[in-house]
């Protein structure tokens, strides 16, 4: 059967269309080999659909000859799901052997995207701006396959939250020296100048990374003192333990609250603590 396929000239024909639901639930209905579906990139593109961020591109929707889905169904689900038409570019009477050439490239991320548009630090940018997104969102859930932000999600939150540049300069800055990954220190400063303003966020990640004057109990040794531990032992937490530490630390240091040791969070759901107001009257006179 493959050579009589590759005996036969195939001419395809490509064509920028407005796909409906119906039309998706069509083609979906003849998708005979493709890999099997993945719930969160079907998700990923509903939200873009939904939010209006759907732009042209040059990857196709492919079908053969007779009809049979070569490729696509993640985006059709999409559109069938969502309810929402989408523009895409669909290719007929591609030949039935040109399926196993497809999808092989390597994928473009949201670094080498933010690297095109000329931010700088691209990949912690990337990676600090999808934090803050799942996290605002509450999809910072237990599956990672949900902890997703797609790429418009991405510009979007940057065209209106440019402060975001300045934190993950100012965290490549520290980085080497509280034992956290970049993101995750971004976040929590994102959440703390949201309640407080950006020179106590500082103020409170520069204690973290230099420990100057901190007396016994207080709250920035004994998060130094957890992150350490984690290291020496090579234990393994998800983020969001990470990001719940760091805030309780902040909420003690921020409220003059000694503690000598500070737990992690291990109970699966994650509740982000209430970032509380800095009540330390002397410190807030030469950080304001």
């Amino acid at each position: 059967m493959n050579n009589r396929i590759r005996q036969q000239p195939t001419h395809p024909t490509p064509e920028y269309i407005t796909v409906t639901p119906e039309m998706a639930l069509d083609w979906l209905t003849s998708n005979e080999a493709n890999r099997p579906l993945r719930s969160y990139k079907v998700n990923d593109y509903i939200r873009d659909i939904e939010a209006g961020h759907w732009y042209h591109s040059n990857d196709g929707i492919c079908l053969s000859t007779d009809g049979t889905l070569l490729n696509g169904q993640h985006r059709l689900t999409a559109i069938l799901e969502s309810g929402l038409p989408a523009v895409l570019l669909v290719i007929r009477d591609m030949p039935l052997e040109a399926m196993i050439a497809m999808d092989r490239g390597t994928g473009r991320t949201t670094a080498d995207l933010l690297g095109f548009r000329g931010h700088k630090n691209n990949h912690s940018l990337g990676a600090v701006v999808k934090l803050i997104i799942i996290v605002e969102s509450g999809r910072i859930y237990s599956d990672t396959r949900l902890q997703r932000a797609t790429d418009s999600e991405v510009e979007e939150f940057l065209a209106v939250n440019p402060l975001v540049e300045h934190i993950v300069s100012y965290v490549s800055s520290i980085k080497a020296h509280i034992d956290c990954s970049p993101s995750v220190l971004g976040l929590v400063y994102w959440l703390i100048q949201q309640a407080n303003g950006t020179s106590l966020a500082e103020f409170y990640l520069d204690q973290l990374a230099t420990r100057e004057n901190e007396p016994s109990g207080s709250a920035v040794l004994a998060v130094d003192s957890r992150l350490r531990s984690i290291r020496r032992d090579h234990a393994r937490y998800p983020r969001r333990d990470l990001i719940h530490l760091l805030i309780r630390g902040w909420n003690h240091y921020a409220t003059d609250h000694r503690v000598t040791t500070l737990a992690m969070n291990t109970r699966g759901e994650f509740n982000l603590p209430e970032v509380k107001k800095w009540n330390r009257g002397e410190i807030r006179a030469v950080s304001a």
